[in-house]
């Protein structure tokens, strides 16, 4: 099993979607970090969520501070900074996209 972002509406962008991580990584070191952290909506990623463009700038603060928590714990080329980077670059792109739904599990 993965996590990954999809988007459920609008139709004409539900075949975007971002790969997160594997459903074993994401457990083993994503919610870790979270945990220490006290994220609040990372963890939900676990079981699944869905979300508005209005959840994007709490979502992006919170993989920061995993990043720069990241930062401390592995180095540069652990997996984990790419998909990061991948999932911000996706939530960006979908920023301003009226009235969309996606969906991160």
């Amino acid at each position: 099993m993965s996590v990954l972002l999809f988007v459920e509406s609008p139709e004409e962008f539900k075949n975007f979607t971002v790969p997160v991580s594997r459903e074993s990584y994401f457990r083993e070191i994503w919610l870790p970090i979270a945990e220490k952290l006290e994220l609040k909506i990372i963890p939900l990623f676990e079981v699944g969520m869905s979300f508005s463009n209005q959840d994007i700038p709490i979502i992006l603060k919170e993989l920061n501070l995993l990043e720069n928590e990241a930062n401390r714990l592995f180095s540069p080329d652990e997996h984990i900074f790419a998909r990061i980077s991948l999932l911000q670059d996706g939530l960006n792109t979908l920023r301003n996209i009226d009235n969309l739904d996606f969906f991160i599990g």
